[in-house]
């Protein structure tokens, strides 16, 4: 089953403003969840590599380095991940939409992560073959964009399934890595998510 995930913000403005999620399933919504309480959910040492690395520029990123790992429950399965990313830019008296879009899949092997706890498993994503230059390009932009640009992202996932008994209560931490030489560092803090709570995300659900 696919699922959905969009995510607007405005460049220079703290958060995210809106996380919609849709589909039946709920492991982007999740890391939607996540991304609305970055306080409660990001580790300090996260956060302070996101800005350190933020402020050498997003130009300043080597695209082949990126790695996002997920440790969830060994139910949990996504798969064909897609990134769009939508960026409007001022152009004289309007506005100019430009346009990213890059996947995302799992690589064969890679650097060793942290034991996972019992019933949980890491899930490793990197940028596909042929992403690297859109990203590139998108961090390029970032670094040009003027604070107050809009921003949307859109993340699907082609197959997305976690058990059912997991919405109210899903397991997640996340690891990232953003220099090959520096290595993983913890993102997001381990932690329990209720998808379902009021609130925290809107989402359009539909069963098929």
């Amino acid at each position: 089953m696919a699922e959905r995930l969009r995510l607007t913000r405005t460049l220079g403005v703290a958060g995210w403003q809106s996380c919609t999620a849709e589909g039946s399933s709920f492991v982007l919504a999740a890391l939607g969840v996540c991304l609305l309480q970055p306080v409660t959910a990001f580790s300090l040492r996260g956060l302070w590599q996101l800005a350190r690395h933020w402020g050498a520029g997003p130009a300043a990123l080597k695209p082949g380095a990126l790695r996002l790992a997920l440790c969830v429950h060994t139910g949990v399965r996504l798969a064909g991940v897609n990134v769009r990313v939508a960026l409007a830019l001022p152009s004289h008296e309007k506005r100019a939409l430009r346009k990213f879009q890059f996947a995302l899949r799992s690589p064969r092997r890679g650097a060793p992560l942290p034991d996972a706890p019992p019933g949980r498993a890491w899930m490793v994503l990197r940028l596909a073959a042929g992403s690297e230059h859109a990203m590139a390009r998108l961090g390029a932009a970032l670094a040009a964009a003027p604070k107050g640009t809009p921003l949307e992202i859109e993340v699907a996932a082609q197959r997305s399934s976690a058990p059912d008994t997991l919405r109210a209560n899903f397991p997640l931490r996340v690891e990232a890595r953003l220099d090959a030489r520096e290595g993983w560092f913890p993102l997001m803090r381990d932690t329990r998510i209720d998808t379902a709570r009021g609130g925290t995300w809107t989402s359009s659900t539909s069963r098929n």
